[in-house]
């Protein structure tokens, strides 16, 4: 994923040397070794997910470098943007070009493996313009196994749409 190896080294240092005790009315009693590595509540577990979240980010933000992969469709002067992340969700941009996809697909999987964090295909969503054939819609559900849904869309309590406003947007 591209982290060097000296902070792999501190990563793994901080994971695997835990120590826990029990309190007993307010007392320590005794000291034992995790033998699980970080768990949930963990003082570090905020910075691992961090950790994992930028790696995501930088592999998505190499397939610009791809020659084979053709990103969202945006003019040439602006930046390239393929994804939008906020906390544990993210937005990714992308053309429905088949070897895109699967660029895009291999990334995810990178990812899943490397953080064992699974991306939930039941709560994600494809969104296309309306005016795509149905066939386009098939290859980019059959690509990346996740379902279709239909614009206007609430992100982060903000309605995203690709055309004018129309007066039943509003009511989101």
């Amino acid at each position: 994923m591209g982290f060097t190896e000296r902070l792999i080294e501190i990563v793994f240092g901080l994971v695997s040397n835990n120590w826990y005790s029990i309190l007993i009315n307010g007392q320590a009693h005794g000291f034992f070794k995790s033998s699980r590595g970080v768990k949930q509540g963990d003082l570090v577990s905020p910075t691992l997910f961090i950790l994992t979240a930028e790696a995501l980010s930088r592999g998505l933000n190499t397939l610009h470098t791809n020659l084979y992969f053709c990103g969202f469709g945006m003019s040439k002067w602006s930046p390239k943007i393929n994804h939008l992340a906020y906390s544990d969700d993210m937005i990714i941009f992308s053309s429905s070009d088949e070897t895109s996809l699967m660029l895009i697909m291999q990334v995810l999987n990178a990812y899943e493996a490397a953080s064992r964090q699974l991306v939930n295909k039941t709560k994600s969503a494809v969104y296309l313009h309306h005016l795509i054939e149905m066939e386009v819609f098939s290859k980019v559900e059959r690509i990346t196994g996740i379902h279709r849904n239909d614009f206007p869309i609430i992100y982060l309590g903000c309605p995203i749409f690709y055309a004018r406003r129309k007066q039943n947007t509003i009511s989101l």
